[in-house]
């Protein structure tokens, strides 16, 4: 039988001679890059509201909260594989979505993101104190058993530490070409009409709940998605994590905004992943910084970070959202215009 290239590939993929546990520094490389994807689709998820749609949200963890306690529960609960059960969940993220999307079409952006807030928060109070917690785990959460391998064209098994990541990177390059397509395709452009004139935008047949809705479902389903793949990753889903306005909302605007905004295209958020991302990771594991020779064993620095270097992942942000809000209000991709144009003489008056 002739082996394909690409079925070489799979069984590289699938080898399970490989060693099965990787040291500090290689673990902390995959979560660095799961981080990277996940931040990636969450901020294209959010370009697609707040950029395209001109109106910011505050509660997209209401949808990837739904991905990721979705994934867990039928996983946990239903024993439905979390490879098909991460469709299932943003399945359901869309359709919040795009009832979300429909109630609200007629809201300014101040009031349509206080409402995608509230939509979190209740969700988060009925996973956590709502009827039934021990069936989705309560204010703990759920923890995941080992997922099983994912099986590709029915040839090979994937073991699910490889298969997460890979599905990551692909879940970030959908994002991308996903929100590239809507905007330049008729969804951006009523999108942009709505956002620059709703009233002339509805004179000439463009429906704001159909378009606001259709944006905010295909948007949901990418936050459910990554909320889905990160709870495997992470083997567990908390819903005061999942849907928690400075674990969720809060990084997936700032990947967009401290990328580029409106001005860096689907490019803002990539950008913007790629400063959040090692934050994050070092301020959760600093480990990490030990192995990168960064820090030494016995620095002051190392134990402190261990101890309150989570809690001081929000703080963080938010201090980066004023920044880019009072002094980069189109993002990192607009500084090297900028410094160029502070270099450039200023042209002599003339006589």
């Amino acid at each position: 039988m002739v082996s394909l290239p690409w079925q070489a590939g799979l069984a590289m993929l699938a080898d399970t001679s490989a060693p099965a546990h990787l040291e500090l520094g290689g673990v902390a490389l995959i979560d660095g890059g799961v981080l990277f994807c996940v931040l990636v689709a969450l901020g294209q998820a959010w370009r697609m509201v707040g950029v395209l749609g001109g109106r910011p949200s505050l509660g997209h963890a209401a949808f990837f909260g739904v991905g990721a306690c979705g994934t867990s529960l039928l996983l946990a609960r239903a024993g439905v594989s979390p490879w098909i059960g991460l469709w299932l969940a943003a399945g359901v993220a869309a359709l919040v979505g795009a009832g979300v999307g429909l109630v609200t079409a007629r809201l300014r952006a101040p009031a349509f993101a206080l409402c995608t807030l509230i939509v979190a928060e209740l969700l988060r109070n009925a996973a956590s104190f709502g009827p039934g917690p021990g069936l989705a785990g309560g204010a703990e959460g759920l923890s995941l058993r080992t997922a099983p391998p994912l099986e590709l064209f029915w040839l090979v098994a994937v073991p699910a530490e490889r298969a997460v990541p890979g599905a990551a990177l692909a879940l970030a390059v959908g994002a991308i070409a996903l929100t590239r397509a809507v905007a330049q395709g008729r969804l951006g452009l009523g999108l942009a009409a709505l956002a620059d004139d709703v009233e002339a935008a509805r004179a000439v047949g463009i429906s704001p709940a159909r378009y606001h809705g259709a944006a905010l479902a295909l948007s949901a389903a990418v936050a459910g998605l990554a909320g889905g793949l990160h709870a495997l990753h992470t083997g567990s889903a908390t819903p005061g994590t999942a849907f928690g306005l400075a674990t969720v909302s809060l990084p997936a605007a700032l990947a967009c905004l401290l990328g580029g905004g409106t001005s860096a295209g689907p490019a803002g958020p990539i950008l913007g992943a790629l400063i959040l991302a090692p934050l994050h990771t070092a301020l959760t594991a600093p480990r990490t910084l030990l192995q990168l020779g960064l820090l030494s064993p016995g620095a002051p620095a190392l134990a402190l970070l261990e101890r309150h270097g989570g809690s001081l992942v929000p703080v963080l942000d938010g201090l980066l959202l004023v920044a880019v809000v009072l002094f980069l209000p189109q993002g990192l991709a607009s500084l090297p215009g900028r410094l160029r144009r502070r270099q450039e003489p200023t042209a002599a008056p003339a006589a």
